[in-house]
């Protein structure tokens, strides 16, 4: 049928007013507002507080791997971004559902902002601001579900699979990621890579692992269990078995002896032995 059962296509009624925006409408005002509040009452005084770097990061300022997706530089930067959340961000929620957005433009953000963050350790180290990272998360995140749907911009007179559009914006990214080294072009090129790569990670794991883990609560009403902690249980029954073993071993070495030589022949080990195994058997007996 498609990607994850596609249950979730239509989203449910909305409500009037600001309810009935989609949350692709509430990241496009609220970029946009924060735009206006950083260029028109702070003239971009607060760009310091919001950018990401690795001296800010390294300093402890975590929350700027949040706070630089929703800034923008200069209003170029912002029509751009939201140009393509306005139109791929849409057939995101046609295609994965919007309540899948959010997730995907944070994860797309934040793996964009730490690509940056490394690659400044090695060559030139910069601040980023954007949402160009978030926003190509989405947009590869549509590609990767549906890349044979055919598509056409506003400027070219033709339509073409929207895979091509993918391929492209990766070959733009690493031709200008080589082409830039050592140099501070004023774009992060590998930023918008991670977030490439969280957009594809997104449909391939994340998003996937999220479902199963949503049908399994749905249908148990339990939260699975992650593997680390099923190895921990089956360590721990292992564990028990062979304690058990041991001990019904030297039981009947012990009710053997018994039955040659007396009760009071026991050892004060071998009547701990068992006072444990009687203990072991009541438990059972009571969880029965």
């Amino acid at each position: 049928m498609g990607i994850y059962d596609r249950e979730y296509m239509a989203d449910s009624k909305r409500g009037t007013g600001f309810r009935s925006w989609s949350i692709i409408t509430w990241l496009i005002v609220v970029n946009i507002a924060i735009y206006l509040v950083q260029h028109l009452i702070f003239d971009n005084r607060i760009a310091g507080y919001v950018n990401l770097s690795k001296d800010t990061l390294f300093s402890g300022q975590v929350w700027r791997l949040v706070t630089f997706q929703f800034c923008h530089a200069d209003i170029g930067h912002l029509f751009g971004n939201m140009l393509g959340l306005f139109f791929l961000g849409k057939m995101f929620e046609q295609v994965i559902g919007s309540r899948w957005v959010l997730q995907t433009y944070l994860f797309g953000g934040l793996l964009g902002g730490l690509a940056h963050i490394l690659w400044g350790m090695g060559f030139a180290n910069s601040s980023v601001v954007g949402a160009s990272a978030s926003v190509l998360a989405i947009v590869i995140a549509v590609i990767v579900t549906i890349p044979e749907q055919t598509v056409s911009l506003l400027f070219l007179p033709f339509q073409f699979k929207i895979k091509y559009f993918g391929w492209v914006i990766l070959a733009i990214n690493l031709i200008g990621l080589f082409a830039s080294l050592g140099s501070l072009t004023g774009i992060s090129y590998i930023a918008h890579l991670g977030g490439m790569a969280a957009g594809w990670l997104s449909v391939k794991h994340v998003l996937p692992h999220l479902k199963e883990r949503e049908a399994t609560i749905r249908d148990t009403g339990k939260k699975p269990r992650s593997k680390i902690a099923e190895a921990a249980e089956e360590q721990i029954k292992k564990k028990r078995e062979k304690e058990t073993v041991y001990l019904n071993k030297k039981v009947d070495t012990i009710l053997e002896k018994i039955s040659q030589e007396g009760m009071q022949s026991l050892t004060a080990e071998e009547r701990r032995i068992l006072e444990r195994s009687s203990e072991k058997l009541s438990k059972k007996l009571d969880d029965k």
